[in-house]
């Protein structure tokens, strides 16, 4: 609206607008793939459940404890004004799993009384007032992990992680609320008899003893039951043998796979884009700089297609400047033959690699970076493919360069280093003017003056932004 707004100006009369980086399609990117995860993880959980409880009705019970809780999470999110984020998402749908633990205890036990005689009702109430304090107790050994959370200082990570825990809190007390009011009523109302229950006595009759016994009265999972009643039997009966080879286990994991396993803060995020920082010498002027930045564009013009080239963005002064290579995504590639999109020619990591062999050699006389601006944002640690630096220290600075020079070499030969980079300045060529101070003062001329006179001869002199119609023009 702001930018529709602006190009109504008559100064802005016959602009063009072009979308560059959008934040939002990220955003809204992440979201939809979070919520069609979160779909196919609630299916896969409650087909889980169906394996292991094997009957219907008590799967059906269970799976409610699911959308009610996400409910009254939400509600809850409403009411202290948390919003739907990539964080929230992410916590809503590792809570998925967690949700129906309350509802599987609860009717678990109201089905074992159920079997031994009672009617649903009598079953319901007894089942689900004997397990209250396991099933509460279990609840709040979850959630008091996330108490020293709420303590965090200011920060990223403390935000994130109050974002993540918040969601997760309120879905579980909602299951466990759910676990003792709806699952003992819903399950009281349910009929006495069903056509499943009918199977399930014919099967445990001797004379059936055929497939059908075997499909209601085996659980697949019996074979594992038996593996672990063996392997417990065996670690009661070795102990000493079983404790000293979990300590084994336990000292070689800290030495080998924790030692190695790396570090980060944040994971590194595809930005489909790559920055190209251009370092001009100091002789250099804007005309000299158009020229380079040119020369840059051009060589990117011809691999767009290459390369998968969406947009580029340059912006630049005689000394600095950056060319912003935004990439396509799977989406761009949307046309009649691919509906549904194809994957880009290269991956954000390969076209930066490309680049780095083809431009360096392109402008001589300049220093060119290329980068990702997520990717190498986010410095990961040990072993995590990410940056490493040495630092070098002595007294002699020119020998410090030299050596510098010598190892960044070195490290460039390496078959998985690329973009390596020196951190002292780039020697710049300097001409120091000695004022005759005795002259200088009889004429009544002062060094500041004839350093201001020489930069004016040199450089130009800037002048002050025009002002026009309460705009104001550089």
């Amino acid at each position: 609206r702001e930018i529709a707004a602006i190009q109504e100006d008559p100064v802005f009369q016959g602009t063009n607008k072009r979308i560059f980086f959008n934040q939002a399609d990220l955003i809204e990117f992440a979201l939809d793939g979070l919520i069609k995860e979160g779909e196919g993880g609630a299916v896969m959980a409650v087909i889980v459940l169906f394996t292991f409880l094997l009957r219907f009705r008590p799967t059906f019970v269970c799976t409610l404890a699911i959308p009610t809780s996400i409910v009254a999470a939400l509600g809850f999110m409403y009411f202290i004004g948390m919003s739907l984020n990539v964080v929230t998402m992410v916590s809503l749908i590792v809570a998925v799993g967690m949700l129906v633990d309350d509802a599987i205890v609860v009717i678990e036990n109201i089905y074992r009384y159920y079997q031994g005689g009672m009617d649903l009702a009598e079953a319901s109430r007894r089942g689900a007032s004997e397990v209250a304090v396991a099933v509460t107790a279990s609840t709040l050994t979850i959630l008091v992990v996330f108490v020293p959370v709420l303590y965090m200082g200011s920060g990223e990570m403390a935000q994130h992680m109050k974002q993540f825990s918040v969601p997760m809190g309120a879905s579980l007390m909602a299951s466990l609320f759910v676990a003792f009011t709806l699952i003992p009523l819903a399950t009281a109302h349910m009929k006495d008899v069903a056509w499943i229950e009918r199977l399930r006595t014919r099967a445990a009759e001797p004379r059936e003893r055929g497939l059908l016994g075997k499909i209601f009265t085996v659980h697949p999972f019996t074979w594992l039951i038996h593996l672990y009643g063996w392997s417990l039997d065996k670690t009661l009966r070795h102990r000493f043998i079983f404790t000293s080879a979990i300590l084994a286990l336990l000292v070689l994991t800290y030495f080998v796979p924790f030692q190695r396993v790396g570090m980060q803060a944040m994971p590194p995020l595809d930005m489909h884009m790559v920055n190209i920082d251009v370092e001009m010498d100091q002789n250099y002027d804007l005309k000299m700089a158009d020229a380079v930045f040119d020369r840059i564009k051009q060589s990117l013009e011809s691999q767009r297609t290459e390369l998968g080239v969406k947009n580029l963005f340059t912006h630049y002064d005689q000394t600095f400047g950056t060319v912003e290579v935004h990439l396509k995504k799977d989406e761009d590639y949307i046309d009649a033959q691919h509906p549904n999109g194809q994957k880009p020619p290269y991956k954000t990591k390969e076209v930066r690699a490309i680049l780095s062999e083809r431009l360096p050699d392109l402008v001589p006389g300049c220093r060119i970076k290329i980068n990702m601006p997520e990717g190498d944002a986010r410095k990961e640690g040990n072993g995590g493919g990410g940056m490493v630096s040495a630092r070098l220290s002595g007294d002699n600075a020119a020998t410090l360069h030299g050596l510098a020079e010598d190892l960044a070499a070195r490290m460039r030969q390496m078959k998985n280093v690329s973009d390596v980079r020196i951190s002292l300045e780039r020697e710049k060529q300097e001409m120091q003017l000695g004022i005759d101070e005795p002259i200088a003062a009889a004429a009544g001329i002062s060094p500041l003056i004839v350093a201001k006179t020489v930069d004016v001869a040199l450089r130009g002199n800037q002048l002050w932004p025009m002002k026009q119609g309460g705009r104001e023009y550089p």
